[in-house]
């Protein structure tokens, strides 16, 4: 919606939905910005968007219209809009796509921000304590600076400045056994893990993971220590990402088959260059603003001696100012000859 006016917004929402009954509807409500986005100082005094978006998601508290949802995406830049508005999505039984985005800064002390308990607050959510029945059909699931009970049963999840501890991540894949792509933005390190002993979480239906940390330190340990994903067929890692610390792999751990690799701003990739040629069934591979030099260096000997360094692996590159595929989307890599 690009009108400023809310009761034209809700006007026009109402038309939109008559006319296009019965089909199932796609809302996609995105926060305007800050207040000189706006065009006029009045504008910039009067208009409220969150008032907005609360009206037309009002709009869809009754039955018959949150019947109708497929998708709804929200972008606000409080949770306010839509907290409450989600107890009546009971009543949206063929909601498949669900995207709640406050912009509200994620490391403000509030109600709202508590990413150690980020996946456990359900008390919080009173109109979706039992998801299972509430959300049957929820298979993409997005969010950021919000504490949002388990939804079972997803295919996808993107999670923004996540922390969770061992119980967390346990009750994660364990509430999602079917979880198949897994895109976590500014990745929180867990603390100091109390005495184990942690058995190990398994993951069998991870097959995609994306990973972004802002400003990783190599001795800061993240959730993955305690998971195995066994069947992980691609991997991205944005930021200078220690794989070994970040995953709790060793010279001798099982490596996951991992064929398709994306990198991204990794400035210290060459100081473990070793770990990423132990990847040995890696066949695509992407690099942007990434060191390529000694990722290629391979000695003839090494050919020689190991079948992984063959010429049909597939490389693709990225320069800094070209544009490239978004963050977590792992298309299909152009194969380049290296």
């Amino acid at each position: 919606m690009h009108k400023l006016n809310t009761d034209d917004c809700c006007q026009w929402t109402l038309t939109w939905l008559e006319r296009s009954k019965p089909h199932l509807v796609s809302v996609v409500l995105d926060y305007l910005g800050p207040a000189d986005y706006y065009p006029s100082t009045w504008h910039r005094n009067n208009f409220h968007p969150e008032h907005l978006s609360i009206n037309v998601l009002h709009i869809f508290t009754e039955p018959q219209s949150a019947y109708r949802l497929r998708q709804l995406d929200i972008r606000s830049q409080t949770p306010k809009s839509f907290k409450f508005f989600l107890r009546e999505l009971r009543h949206a039984p063929y909601l498949e796509h669900l995207s709640l985005y406050s912009m509200m800064d994620p490391y403000q002390v509030g109600d709202w921000v508590t990413f150690a308990t980020a996946l456990r607050d359900i008390d919080r959510w009173p109109g979706l304590k039992n998801c299972r029945a509430t959300l049957p059909n929820v298979k993409r699931f997005m969010f950021k600076s919000i504490s949002p009970p388990f939804i079972p049963n997803l295919t996808s999840l993107t999670i923004h400045n996540l922390l969770i501890d061992y119980g967390g991540a346990k009750a994660l894949f364990t509430t999602s056994p079917h979880l198949t792509q897994l895109a976590l933005h500014d990745l929180q390190p867990i603390k100091e893990p109390a005495a184990g002993p942690f058995p190990p979480i398994v993951a069998a239906s991870l097959r995609s993971l994306a990973i972004k940390i802002a400003a990783a330190d190599w001795g800061w340990r993240y959730f993955f220590i305690w998971v195995s994903m066994p069947n992980l067929d691609c991997l991205e890692l944005n930021g200078d990402i220690h794989p070994p610390s970040v995953f709790g792999w060793t010279s001798t751990s099982p490596l996951p088959p991992i064929t398709k690799l994306r990198m991204i701003n990794g400035d210290r990739t060459r100081v473990i260059v070793k770990f990423y040629h132990s990847l040995s069934c890696v066949e695509e591979l992407e690099l942007v603003n990434a060191p390529a030099e000694e990722l290629f260096f391979i000695t003839e000997l090494q050919k020689h001696r190991d079948p992984q360094y063959n010429n049909h692996a597939q490389v693709h590159t990225t320069p800094r100012k070209k544009k490239r595929n978004p963050y977590g989307a792992m298309p299909p890599l152009s194969p380049v000859t290296a």
